[in-house]
């Protein structure tokens, strides 16, 4: 009689895995075997065929036999994860001389928080401040997630009252202090929608200060900061309206 020594069979079920609430994964073992036998946790399951779609977590085990008497096993775990809602809120604060600010506060439990506002930034967390410069409607988006379990929102934000967004301001380029009456200040206009929130500083060619002011009514009278008429021709104004600078440059003709 000879007896010839078969190798030991081998099944695999792959690596552990992980998967959504709501959802299912396949667990598929090493085909080509003629008999298997399912555990969960070591109790037995009714499926006798090379994989199974479970919906549960768990420690799963496959028996499968060969056509020669012998067997294997392998054991993976699998792991059920939550899945997030994703819900935020958010309030609008008016910041005196500054962008509008606007707090954003996540209300599920997650892993991770990506926010996008809707003006070509973002971030992550579940708390942000975001200030807006611009006056208007942001479609704000916030992704949360626990491993590959996600879910995502998209809501409007309105943002109305940002300092850069009020006006019209208009600054003139040319201006006459001859007294006349007529065009004798270079004054912008619109300052006023601007209270406490701005900086006017003229400047010679020199980069000497001329005048400076943050008054609502500021106007150069096209003197020198010692009384002397400024003589014609052309200077530099640096207007600052937090956070944005207009910079610019007009001319003096008496």
């Amino acid at each position: 009689i000879t007896l010839a020594e078969q190798p030991l069979p081998v099944v695999s079920l792959g690596n552990d895995t992980v998967f959504c609430a709501g959802g299912s994964v396949i667990i598929a073992a090493t085909t080509g075997f003629s008999s298997y036998s399912w555990h969960v946790d070591g109790a037995l399951l009714p499926d006798t065929t090379s994989s199974i779609t479970v919906n549960g977590s768990g420690m799963y085990t496959v028996l499968a036999g060969d056509g020669a008497g012998c067997a294997a096993a392998d054991t993976v775990e699998v792991l059920l994860l939550s899945t997030p809602v994703a819900a935020f809120s958010h309030e609008v604060h008016s910041v005196p001389c500054g962008p509008e600010e606007v707090l954003f506060q996540a209300l599920s439990g997650a892993s991770n928080f990506s926010w996008d506002f809707g003006d070509s930034t973002s971030a992550t967390g579940p708390e942000q401040t975001h200030n807006y410069i611009v006056s208007g409607t942001y479609a704000v988006s916030l992704t949360v997630s626990n491993g590959p379990c996600s879910d995502s929102i998209v809501l409007p934000v309105l943002v109305d009252g940002g300092n850069a967004s009020v006006g019209p301001l208009v600054i003139p380029n040319v201006f006459s202090p001859n007294g006349d009456g007529v065009n004798d200040r270079f004054a912008p206009s619109g300052l006023a929608d601007f209270p406490e929130c701005f900086d006017l500083v003229v400047y010679d060619r020199w980069g000497i200060e001329m005048f400076r002011s943050s008054a609502t009514n500021a106007a150069w009278d096209g003197k020198a900061p010692d009384g002397e008429l400024a003589p014609d021709g052309v200077y530099y104004y640096l207007l600052t309206i937090d956070p944005i600078e207009h910079a610019g440059s007009l001319q003096l003709l008496r």
